[in-house]
């Protein structure tokens, strides 16, 4: 940012909430944890949030598939 403060990610439609991110060395110099419930959401935080910082050439995303919720039968 011209002020000196690193550029941050918008949050745009609701999505892609970030719990996480950190400046790491090798490969990359940025990683980012980000919660999103749909691949369209993670397409708009990807295009739209990380992909429109300026100084971002590429970007490179892993999937995580998480179980947030079980419904259980309770057998008497």
């Amino acid at each position: 940012m011209a002020d000196g403060r690193p550029a941050r990610p918008r949050r745009s439609g609701g999505g892609g909430g970030r719990p996480f991110a950190a400046a790491v060395t090798g490969r990359t110099n940025l990683v980012i944890s980000a919660l999103c419930r749909s691949t369209e959401e993670l397409y708009t935080f990807l295009s739209e949030g990380i992909g429109a910082l300026p100084g971002v050439h590429t970007a490179e995303s892993v999937l995580t598939l998480r179980r947030v919720k079980t419904l259980t039968a309770e057998h008497r």
